[in-house]
């Protein structure tokens, strides 16, 4: 499907992908964005236009979400219009630790000082008013007991969660422009951590965890006997520390099913591998340590169970991206993880996000069609860097940026269009043909246009600029397709 605009750029019904190419070829319509594919009609405008009712669907997650746009024809029938995956972003840790990294080392640079004349006071994270100097709350609001985290009704979330929310809103804004959407449906699902851990969890176990009645290195000791897990104390070392299974730059959590006793020489031997990877070094050696870390690698490696991250995530950003949706002023209709299964089993549908999206709620249609459309993915990318320098892994800048981010009328992220000739003179062009991606511009005018190198400003068009989000093209839903369970199957909804 494509999407319609009137000719003041409301939105109307979309339509097929023939009539979009009927009406660009009589010169009635013309290209208004790419990305999702929108033509804009000239001569039609929302007064002579009937618009039907379309629900935009969500299913959200922690890495991906599914976004599902339906026109309802009736209780029975209905049309999926729009399939998007949304990808968020992964990096914003990373990304705010090397920021706070770069900050600390240019501590004794000089700089103005933050007087009251040149900086901004900082809003209350209860009411939104202005904060008293070095809180985070108004003195109303820490008069209440709100400074303290027990009794504060706000919901705070964590940078990478709040791009989530923020991510998913905007996309239904921008839906907003190009379709007329006049409700929301929402998967609202709730995963309980401990039976997903442990299916047999009853009563008072949920008050119990693993370590109820010790801490993190007392459990471990008794654990481990107070000895290594790799070389089992051959090592000779006489300091034990807490190492991580799979290391923490590999996505490592602080579990304590992930944390074993270690050697400092162990642990400094083993680095950033996970135990597997470290068994493989000292094959062939004839040092009894060595043969004593291969044998009880994999046994410690058996240890890490699989992380709840995600799972998480999505429980923590569940009500936030409610209430966000609830203030775009549409109705939300909310429904349950068990009740998007149900729909898609009855409907015969394959289990990706997208798709997950289509059969949420209970307006979801017994026979939807058109669930074999093609499916936009969308990755978040963000808008750059501002940072002038571009740091090494100890933190020194080797050379600086250009000042300004664009060139030649382009800015970096926006999707350009370049036409390589075939022949060009006496040399053959390898890349010949239309490419079409994201743009790296240079000072020269040379330009990288998604596979094509060294294109020269003059042959590129810029038909979308960039907006933080990149944009692909998938067929059958998108590419973490899974089969779903048949009624009866035992599984996880």
């Amino acid at each position: 499907m494509v999407f319609v605009l009137a000719e003041r750029k409301k939105p109307l019904l979309p339509c097929s992908e023939r009539r979009a190419r009927i009406l660009l070829s009589r010169g009635r319509a013309l290209v208004h964005r790419p990305h999702p594919f929108t033509i804009r009609l000239r001569d039609r405008t929302v007064e002579e236009s009937v618009p039907q009712l379309m629900r935009w669907k969500l299913d959200p997650g922690a890495k991906q979400s599914g976004v599902a746009l339906v026109r309802e024809d009736g209780a029975e029938n209905g049309t999926v219009v729009h399939l998007a995956q949304v990808d968020h972003r992964t990096d914003m840790h990373k990304r705010m630790a090397q920021r706070a990294g770069d900050r600390r080392r240019s501590a004794n640079l000089r700089h103005r000082k933050p007087r009251c004349a040149n900086r901004h006071p900082e809003r209350s994270a209860a009411c939104g008013q202005n904060a008293r100097h070095g809180s985070r709350f108004c003195r109303p609001c820490h008069a209440a007991g709100h400074h303290d985290s027990r009794v504060w009704p706000g919901s705070r979330l964590a940078p990478s969660l709040r791009c989530q929310v923020d991510n998913l809103t905007s996309w239904v804004q921008r839906h907003r422009h190009l379709a007329p959407i006049t409700a929301v449906a929402l998967e609202l699902v709730r995963f309980d951590l401990q039976a997903i851990e442990d299916p047999e969890t009853a009563r008072v176990e949920y008050q119990q965890g693993t370590l109820a009645g010790f801490g993190g290195r007392e459990y471990l000791s008794l654990e481990f006997g107070h000895t290594c897990a790799y070389c089992d104390g051959l090592a000779g070392d006489p300091i034990l520390n807490m190492d991580h299974v799979l290391p923490q730059p590999r996505g490592g959590t602080d579990r304590v099913s992930n944390l074993v006793l270690a050697r400092r020489t162990c642990n400094e031997a083993k680095n950033d591998r996970t135990p597997v990877e470290w068994a493989e070094i000292p094959r062939g050696s004839a040092r009894p340590l060595d043969h004593k870390r291969s044998e009880r690698c994999r046994g410690a490696q058996g240890r890490a169970k699989t992380p709840l991250r995600d799972a998480a995530a999505v429980n923590s950003t569940r009500w936030a991206l409610h209430g966000a949706l609830g203030k775009t002023g549409l109705s939300v209709e909310v429904g349950s993880g068990g009740r998007t299964k149900w729909n898609g089993t009855r409907a015969g549908l394959p289990k990706p996000h997208a798709l997950d999206a289509a059969c949420v709620g209970a307006s979801t249609p017994t026979t939807p069609r058109g669930t074999d459309v093609p499916t936009l993915v969308i990755k978040a990318a963000g808008r750059g860097r501002y940072q002038r320098t571009n740091p090494d892994r100890s933190g020194f800048p080797p050379g600086s940026l250009a000042r300004h981010r664009g060139g030649e009328g382009f800015r970096g992220g926006d999707v350009v269009r370049a036409d390589v000739p075939r022949v060009r003179g006496n040399r053959k062009w390898k890349t010949t043909g239309r490419h079409v991606g994201p743009v790296a511009i240079r000072t020269s005018g040379s330009f990288r246009v998604g596979s094509a190198d060294h294109r020269s400003h003059r042959s590129c068009l810029a038909p979308q600029r960039g907006d933080g989000y990149a944009y692909s093209t998938q067929k059958g839903g998108s590419d973490a397709s899974s089969p779903r369970l048949k009624p009866g199957a035992t599984g996880v909804a």
